[in-house]
């Protein structure tokens, strides 16, 4: 069945790269702007921004019910070529989210003016606390009803320009807050006044944007059609029910190394799992553009294609992430050392700890996303759910019964993730009538067979001398990714590997002699005739 919604392998691979290169800005941004607040208006003041912030996020946590679903019940009927659908799946969500975001709007503008009664202000900030969470209740309530008007470009597949839209978010928001903090007074106050701005500037773009390329995603009260509401909140009802069991966890694990370990414990965990919280955003931000295609291939009944892409996307997704967690596992202690110090030794363990689950998981990471397509949501989080029950049990044992402190923590995360792989890959085989064989074979072994090669080269090493400086380290990874790649490109590439890396290439080379036989514009304008000869 033909579809609008377009499916090429370069356009993924394009949206993915812009996806993933506005990521890294944003935190390489991010990460410096935290530093140069914190030496200009210190840790206390500074304190209000995390502080408001985590009270505002349970608005869209609470709106998931509502929102979860609307990417994909759009692109699908937009795939099908129902227009009609699309008005109507607008036009009926935006009812329910204008009324939920009148309700948070009272609820949390009453929140923030007995803010002080509720949470511990530091002295002398409480208006500016009052201020900041009432300007965040305002911007987030207020955008919820936009919310269904912004998936023009998401549905047609242009990240790009969505990541633009982004950057150039980021750049006005980065502007007014210096033009604040230089011109005006250092106040922690102007962190939200500048990012209420840029929040508002993107969803006025975005809306503006996506109805210019899909016209059909505006409001009608004739297409108001309440059954589709109830389709709709039924898949965003388990997408909630997921979300909370991971914003508990997160909320949870300091908490219970507060109460039942050490502040070096939380320390540790928190520094531990930096890789793997980083690798698990990086993977899900450049795996972003996938959905749509997942959610079109279901629509048209390609189910032979998902299938062949669930295998090959499990496979790609181990060597991607072998690579970087073996030789993190390797050579814990010596990057723990040299960048900590030996006291933080305990870390390195926590970190193996931690990356272990993370680098099994790949093997399945597009579970999620292909019930997300398929509208198989229940199963995904009544299992997740059921996990993180007995995750937080056996927290409960080997942190607070054991005293096992951080590794306690991840070792209860460990046999969780076991057990997750365990309930989930059944699941998976059947929702792309896959045999268990097929995909050991074809996932597994061909996936981890690369690593395995290096992880004799790194362990050698390791045993022979470990490294000791940032130059041996770097020497010592080295040397495993060579045989790595060739172990990947000799061994463990098939005949589709090799002619897509081909075409990649080739389409490079052509590039780069087009670019060599053209003249330069100096050139050109220099002797008074156009590109084209004329």
């Amino acid at each position: 069945m033909n579809s609008r919604v377009q499916l090429s392998k370069r356009l993924l691979l394009i949206n993915s790269a812009s996806s993933v290169v506005r990521y890294v800005l944003s935190v390489s941004v991010l990460i410096w702007l935290s530093q140069y607040l914190l030496r200009r208006i210190g840790d206390v003041e500074y304190s209000l921004y995390p502080l408001v912030v985590g009270v505002i996020v349970f608005i869209p946590l609470l709106s998931l019910f509502l929102t979860a679903g609307l990417a994909r019940f759009v692109t699908e009927a937009y795939a099908m070529g129902d227009d009609k659908k699309v008005t109507s799946i607008v036009s009926t969500m935006t009812v329910p989210l204008l009324g939920l975001a009148v309700v948070c709007l009272v609820a949390g503008l009453t929140f923030s003016w007995h803010i002080g009664h509720i949470l511990t202000i530091p002295a002398g900030r409480l208006w500016d606390a009052r201020i900041m969470l009432g300007l965040l209740v305002c911007c987030t309530a207020l955008r919820l009803p936009l919310t269904p008007f912004v998936f023009g470009l998401y549905v047609e597949q242009r990240f790009v320009l969505q990541n633009v839209i982004g950057l150039a978010a980021e750049v006005v928001r980065i502007a007014i807050l210096f033009a604040l903090l230089f011109g005006v007074s250092t106040r922690v106050l102007w962190v939200v006044v500048a990012e209420v701005t840029s929040q508002w500037f993107s969803s006025v773009v975005m809306v503006v944007v996506s109805q210019r390329y899909v016209p059909a995603m505006r409001f009608s009260a004739r297409q108001i059609d309440w059954s589709i509401a109830r389709q709709i909140m039924g898949f965003g009802g388990w997408n909630l029910v997921i979300n909370c069991s991971s914003s508990v966890q997160r909320m949870l694990d300091p908490l219970f190394l507060n109460k039942l370990a050490t502040l070096g414990d939380i320390t540790s965990n928190h520094i531990a799992t930096m890789p793997t919280r980083h690798l698990c955003t990086l993977a899900g931000v450049a795996a972003a553009p996938l959905v749509p295609q997942l959610v079109t291939m279901h629509a048209t009944g390609r189910d032979d294609q998902l299938q062949r892409l669930y295998l090959r996307g499990g496979r790609y997704g181990l060597w991607a992430i072998m690579c970087i967690t073996l030789p993190a596992m390797v050579y814990c202690r010596e990057l723990i050392t040299l960048y900590l110090g030996a006291e933080y030794i305990e870390t390195a363990f926590v970190m193996v700890l931690a990356l272990l689950p993370t680098t099994w998981e790949f093997s399945h990471w597009m579970l999620p996303d292909l019930c997300h397509a398929k509208n198989r949501m229940r199963p995904i989080a009544l299992r997740f759910a059921s996990i993180q029950v007995v995750r937080l049990a056996l927290v409960l044992v080997f942190v607070g019964g054991l005293d096992l402190g951080a590794l306690g923590l991840q070792g209860a995360g460990l046999i969780a993730a076991a057990a997750n792989i365990a309930v989930n890959l059944p699941l998976g085989w059947r929702l792309v009538d896959v045999s268990p064989r097929r995909w050991f074979k074809d996932v597994l072994i061909q996936g981890v067979i690369p690593g395995a090669a290096a992880l004799v080269v790194w362990l050698g090493l390791e045993l022979l001398r470990p490294p000791s400086t940032w130059t041996a380290l770097g020497l010592y990874v080295s040397a495993g990714l060579l045989v790595y790649l060739a172990v990947l490109a000799f061994y463990s590439f098939d005949k589709y590997d090799r002619m897509r890396i081909r075409t990649v290439l080739g389409s490079v080379a052509r590039g780069f002699r087009t670019e060599q036989t053209q003249p330069s514009p100096l050139s050109v304008v220099s002797s008074g005739t156009s590109a084209d000869g004329r």
